[in-house]
């Protein structure tokens, strides 16, 4: 398929290294996602705070993979906690909102997500700050109670 990424990004109306991303994470699946993308063109908008990422690519994390929860589709569904500055603290409000329409979450869970999330970054940050490896897990246990 890679030798295809040209033919397939000017059929769907994405750049090359667009594709690039979708092959390298979903394979042969990328095909999936083209499909659905050419229903649903709005989801080929990026994902806001992680520009690398389609929107698409959240909702098949919900649709497809069995996510349910935003810091699974942050850290293991996409690689946006690994590949954008922030971990991903800026691309989590929108990445909730777009679970929460594929979830059926009301606001409430939406936001309790999104703070979960952010607290998980802020007890990273603290760990990583501390002097020893007992500082830092004892900054981790800190922020999870």
């Amino acid at each position: 398929m890679l030798n295809q990424r040209r033919a397939l990004a000017a059929e769907a109306g994405l750049t090359e290294p667009q594709i690039n991303h979708l092959l390298g994470r979903y394979g042969t699946l990328t095909l999936d996602l083209l499909d659905v993308m050419a229903d649903r063109p709005e989801w080929v908008r990026p994902v806001k705070g992680a520009p690398n990422y389609l929107t698409a690519e959240l909702h098949y994390a919900a649709r497809n993979e069995g996510a349910v929860h935003l810091d699974d589709v942050l850290e293991r569904r996409t690689r946006i906690f690994m590949e954008t500055p922030d971990r991903g603290l800026a691309a989590a409000p929108y990445v909730a909102e777009v679970l929460a329409e594929e979830l059926g979450w009301d606001d409430d869970r939406q936001a309790a997500e999104v703070a979960r999330y952010q607290s998980a970054r802020e007890a990273d940050r603290r760990a990583l700050a501390a002097a020893s490896d007992d500082d830092a897990a004892n900054a981790r246990r800190a922020m999870r109670s």
